[in-house]
């Protein structure tokens, strides 16, 4: 076979620090041929797709395709379309075989067994770095890295906005990395603090400031001296805190339980949360105040399903996968049950399903029959899945059948996972008792951690 010629153009390394899309574009996430995997070509006026030795000017080293697969041209309002040139396999569009239309960023094209995601050519820099977890290049999430960036040496707090499981510690770990700042990062999970414990886990305590304490302790702003407080899933806060914490982070001071005088603090504070902040202030559950003070820099997380592109990217990562692997990882029709899929817990169940396949002995290439049946059931409805509808507070409500009690093992194991185990957050994630919870992990046979109560000081 000649060398395939092909008119690729891959994202530059470094290009401008804002600005807008440079057109609409296509980046191959899967394919035989390993060449072409996560390379990106834009759509310029007339083009022809096909396999490798034939006349196509875009041409991939695909078996399935055929020598001249389909066309790809210019269509209304700027966007871009596709017709399928009589190949032999068809073309299929977001996993319905068609034989022409309109494209748009996030459809799911695909072709033999070539997987492609309809997305633009981004102007803002890339961020990937797979020693921090930082995969992809998706538009949206390179929006979020830019966000960043912009203010990464300033001492603003951070807010970081998105849905459970969609990177939010992930990113908090850069804004400290990109701070500069030499002291420790220390991660805080809001929900798993006791009320009665709050005071002395966040701010310390003094040798006998209470029955048990037996020796002083520093708590997590002191330990964080010199670096950043990651305060996760901040919507949580007991109520009694928030007042206690707007203090800390206005006057850079902390009153240990049982001190005299308070201790000052260098510590700069990136917050997280999924909830709606706003409805909760509204609704009297969280101080205006401490939200005002949060909400210095905010940055939002886009959804995995919202950034596409990235995908099969993360999912190789998270399977361990050299770059020069041999042979295929998926099959096609896994490829397209992951693109398809709306991942409603985001990175954390994407990283959940590629560790089941992991152990899966027979290895790769993975099969759809390999895959969880909720991930799967896509095809079984023919139609796009879409993520739970969401309340006020910015939690995933259930739907009716849910609130009846159909939820599967499948389902009730990603909420458990997505929550870090907390039975009170399932709970209100399927808008259930705590009691039907337990009723279902008995009923399924799920054994659970032992809940995290203690906090470290």
């Amino acid at each position: 076979m000649r060398k395939v010629t092909r008119t690729i153009v891959d994202e530059p390394k470094r290009a401008r620090a804002s600005g807008p899309a440079d057109g609409h574009a296509l980046r191959i996430v899967d394919s035989p041929d390993p060449d072409v995997v996560d390379r990106l070509f834009a759509v310029a006026g007339y083009r022809s797709f096909g396999r490798a030795g034939g006349d196509a000017d875009l041409q991939v080293g695909d078996p399935r395709v055929s020598g001249r697969h389909m066309r790809l041209h210019a269509a209304a309002g700027g966007s871009f379309a596709f017709e399928d040139s009589g190949s032999r396999n068809g073309t299929f569009l977001n996993g319905d075989q068609r034989s022409a239309g309109p494209l748009q960023p996030g459809d799911v094209l695909r072709a033999g067994a070539t997987s492609m995601v309809v997305t633009t050519v981004s102007s803002l820099p890339e961020c990937e770095d797979e020693r921090r977890d930082l995969i992809g290049s998706a538009p949206a999430f390179r929006r979020a890295c830019a966000r960043i960036w912009e203010t990464a040496h300033a001492n603003l707090t951070v807010l970081l906005l998105g849905e459970t499981g969609a990177g939010k510690e992930v990113l908090a770990r850069l804004v400290h990395h990109a701070s500069g700042r030499r002291g420790p990062y220390v991660p805080v999970n809001c929900t798993a603090i006791p009320e009665s414990l709050a005071d002395a886990a966040f701010f310390g305590h003094e040798k006998g400031a209470y029955t048990g304490a037996t020796q002083s302790r520093n708590g997590y702003f002191r330990e964080a001296e010199g670096g950043t407080l990651f305060l996760d899933e901040v919507g949580d806060l007991p109520p009694a805190l928030q007042p206690r914490l707007l203090r800390a982070l206005e006057q850079r001071e902390i009153a240990p339980v049982g001190a005299t005088r308070a201790v000052p603090v260098d510590v700069r504070i990136v917050a997280a949360t999924n909830a709606d902040l706003e409805a909760a202030v509204v609704d009297g559950r969280f101080r205006a105040d401490l939200y005002a003070r949060l909400r210095e820099w905010t940055v939002d997380i886009p959804p995995l399903r919202e950034r596409r592109e990235d995908i099969m990217r993360l999912a190789r990562h998270f399977l361990g996968a050299p770059a020069d692997h041999p042979g295929p990882l998926f099959e096609p029709e896994v490829v397209e049950a992951c693109l398809l899929y709306a991942w409603p817990f985001n990175v954390r169940e994407l990283r959940q399903v590629m560790r089941g396949l992991a152990a899966i002995r027979s290895g790769p290439p993975y099969r759809l029959a390999q895959l969880p049946a909720f991930l799967r059931a896509w095809r079984q409805r023919g139609a796009l899945l879409t993520p739970l509808p969401r309340s006020r507070a910015g939690a995933e409500v259930p739907s009716e059948g849910r609130r009846r009690g159909r939820v599967t093992r499948e389902e009730l194991l990603a909420a458990m996972e997505a929550h870090g185990q907390n039975v009170s957050a399932v709970a209100r994630h399927f808008g259930r008792d705590r009691k039907q919870i337990y009723r279902w992990l008995e009923r399924y046979g799920v054994e659970r951690a032992p809940d995290s109560a203690e906090p470290t000081a």
